[in-house]
Protein backbone atom coordinates (compact mmCIF):
# COMPACT_ATOMS: atom_id res chain seq x y z
CA UNK A 1 0.00 0.00 0.00
CA UNK A 2 1.45 3.30 -0.97
CA UNK A 3 2.11 6.66 1.69
CA UNK A 4 -0.87 8.11 0.00
CA UNK A 5 -3.27 5.14 0.14
CA UNK A 6 -2.16 4.87 3.74
CA UNK A 7 -2.86 9.12 5.05
CA UNK A 8 -6.21 8.42 2.94
CA UNK A 9 -7.44 5.47 4.91
CA UNK A 10 -6.21 7.22 8.13
CA UNK A 11 -8.25 10.59 7.08
CA UNK A 12 -11.20 8.69 6.63
CA UNK A 13 -11.43 6.85 9.57
CA UNK A 14 -10.96 10.06 11.72
CA UNK A 15 -13.08 11.95 9.60
CA UNK A 16 -15.64 9.35 10.71
CA UNK A 17 -15.51 10.35 14.37
CA UNK A 18 -18.98 12.06 15.27
CA UNK A 19 -16.91 14.38 16.82
CA UNK A 20 -14.98 15.50 14.59
CA UNK A 21 -17.92 15.72 11.78
CA UNK A 22 -19.50 17.80 14.09
CA UNK A 23 -16.19 19.90 15.22
CA UNK A 24 -15.93 20.51 11.64
CA UNK A 25 -19.47 21.95 10.71
CA UNK A 26 -19.18 24.00 13.93
CA UNK A 27 -16.21 25.56 12.16
CA UNK A 28 -17.66 26.29 9.11
CA UNK A 29 -21.23 27.61 10.69
CA UNK A 30 -19.21 30.01 12.38
CA UNK A 31 -17.08 31.03 9.90
CA UNK A 32 -20.86 31.74 7.76
CA UNK A 33 -22.27 33.35 10.67
CA UNK A 34 -19.74 35.47 11.55
CA UNK A 35 -19.17 36.41 7.37
CA UNK A 36 -22.45 37.59 7.66
CA UNK A 37 -22.05 39.61 10.73
CA UNK A 38 -19.20 41.26 9.15
CA UNK A 39 -21.22 42.69 6.12
CA UNK A 40 -24.71 43.79 7.85
CA UNK A 41 -23.27 44.79 11.14
CA UNK A 42 -19.93 45.68 13.44
CA UNK A 43 -20.44 43.07 16.23
CA UNK A 44 -19.18 39.80 15.97
CA UNK A 45 -20.47 36.09 16.70
CA UNK A 46 -20.02 36.09 20.66
CA UNK A 47 -21.59 39.84 20.97
CA UNK A 48 -24.68 38.19 18.71
CA UNK A 49 -25.16 35.59 21.00
CA UNK A 50 -24.90 37.24 23.61
CA UNK A 51 -27.51 40.16 22.80
CA UNK A 52 -29.98 37.35 21.30
CA UNK A 53 -29.73 35.55 24.96
CA UNK A 54 -30.55 38.79 26.69
CA UNK A 55 -33.11 40.03 24.50
CA UNK A 56 -34.89 36.67 24.80
CA UNK A 57 -33.96 36.07 28.56
CA UNK A 58 -34.10 39.54 29.66
CA UNK A 59 -32.82 40.20 33.08
CA UNK A 60 -29.68 37.52 33.39
CA UNK A 61 -26.49 37.34 35.36
CA UNK A 62 -23.15 36.48 33.31
CA UNK A 63 -23.07 33.23 35.43
CA UNK A 64 -26.34 32.45 33.88
CA UNK A 65 -24.71 33.57 29.99
CA UNK A 66 -21.26 31.55 30.65
CA UNK A 67 -23.57 28.93 31.48
CA UNK A 68 -25.77 28.73 28.73
CA UNK A 69 -22.87 29.44 26.10
CA UNK A 70 -20.54 27.21 27.75
CA UNK A 71 -17.99 30.09 27.85
CA UNK A 72 -15.16 31.44 29.85
CA UNK A 73 -15.99 34.22 32.19
CA UNK A 74 -13.05 36.19 31.43
CA UNK A 75 -14.29 35.85 27.92
CA UNK A 76 -17.36 36.61 28.57
CA UNK A 77 -16.60 39.53 30.97
CA UNK A 78 -14.47 41.20 28.24
CA UNK A 79 -17.21 41.05 25.67
CA UNK A 80 -19.52 42.32 28.34
CA UNK A 81 -17.20 45.20 28.93
CA UNK A 82 -17.32 46.10 24.91
CA UNK A 83 -21.01 45.88 24.70
CA UNK A 84 -21.17 48.23 27.40
CA UNK A 85 -18.89 50.53 26.27
CA UNK A 86 -21.12 50.59 22.94
CA UNK A 87 -24.11 50.99 25.06
CA UNK A 88 -25.82 47.74 23.87
CA UNK A 89 -25.78 46.01 27.27
CA UNK A 90 -26.07 47.66 30.86
CA UNK A 91 -24.91 45.95 33.44
CA UNK A 92 -25.34 46.44 37.41
CA UNK A 93 -24.76 45.30 40.30
CA UNK A 94 -27.13 42.52 42.32
CA UNK A 95 -29.00 44.19 44.99
CA UNK A 96 -28.88 40.69 46.82
CA UNK A 97 -25.48 39.07 46.08
CA UNK A 98 -23.30 42.23 45.43
CA UNK A 99 -20.71 39.65 43.18
CA UNK A 100 -23.22 39.11 40.58
CA UNK A 101 -23.49 41.26 37.64
CA UNK A 102 -27.77 41.75 36.37
CA UNK A 103 -27.01 42.35 32.57
CA UNK A 104 -30.13 44.08 30.04
CA UNK A 105 -29.88 44.63 26.76
CA UNK A 106 -30.32 48.34 25.90
CA UNK A 107 -32.49 49.75 23.24
CA UNK A 108 -29.49 50.14 21.08
CA UNK A 109 -28.88 46.19 21.32
CA UNK A 110 -32.29 45.81 20.60
CA UNK A 111 -32.34 47.58 17.36
CA UNK A 112 -29.18 46.11 16.34
CA UNK A 113 -31.04 42.52 17.04
CA UNK A 114 -33.75 43.95 15.06
CA UNK A 115 -31.64 44.89 12.31
CA UNK A 116 -29.97 41.62 11.98
CA UNK A 117 -32.29 39.07 12.49
CA UNK A 118 -34.20 38.92 9.04
CA UNK A 119 -30.89 37.74 7.34
CA UNK A 120 -30.15 35.49 10.47
CA UNK A 121 -33.40 34.00 10.32
CA UNK A 122 -33.28 33.55 6.05
CA UNK A 123 -29.54 31.60 6.54
CA UNK A 124 -31.28 29.23 9.16
CA UNK A 125 -34.01 29.01 6.53
CA UNK A 126 -31.64 28.21 3.62
CA UNK A 127 -29.41 25.97 6.05
CA UNK A 128 -32.40 23.95 6.54
CA UNK A 129 -34.56 24.29 3.44
CA UNK A 130 -33.73 20.36 1.91
CA UNK A 131 -34.40 18.82 5.51
CA UNK A 132 -37.69 17.14 6.29
CA UNK A 133 -39.36 18.69 9.61
CA UNK A 134 -39.08 14.68 10.48
CA UNK A 135 -34.90 14.83 10.16
CA UNK A 136 -35.02 17.87 11.68
CA UNK A 137 -36.91 16.63 14.67
CA UNK A 138 -34.85 13.79 15.03
CA UNK A 139 -31.17 15.35 14.25
CA UNK A 140 -32.02 17.83 17.06
CA UNK A 141 -33.01 14.97 19.33
CA UNK A 142 -30.07 13.47 18.66
CA UNK A 143 -27.70 16.14 19.34
CA UNK A 144 -29.76 17.07 22.60
CA UNK A 145 -28.25 13.22 23.40
CA UNK A 146 -24.59 14.01 22.54
CA UNK A 147 -25.00 17.30 24.20
CA UNK A 148 -26.06 15.33 27.69
CA UNK A 149 -23.48 12.52 27.24
CA UNK A 150 -20.80 15.50 26.68
CA UNK A 151 -21.87 16.58 30.44
CA UNK A 152 -19.90 13.77 31.80
CA UNK A 153 -16.63 14.17 31.79
CA UNK A 154 -14.92 11.22 32.24
CA UNK A 155 -17.45 9.00 29.89
CA UNK A 156 -14.86 5.75 30.16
Amino acid sequence: MSDTNGKELLAGHLTSFMTFRLARAHNKLNAQISHYLRIYSDIGLVDWRVLRLLEAMGDTTMSQLSRLLQMDKGQLSRKIRGLVERKLVTSRVDQVDSRQQILRIDEAGRQLVRDILPKVQERQRLLVEGISQADLEVFLEVLAKIDAASETRDPL
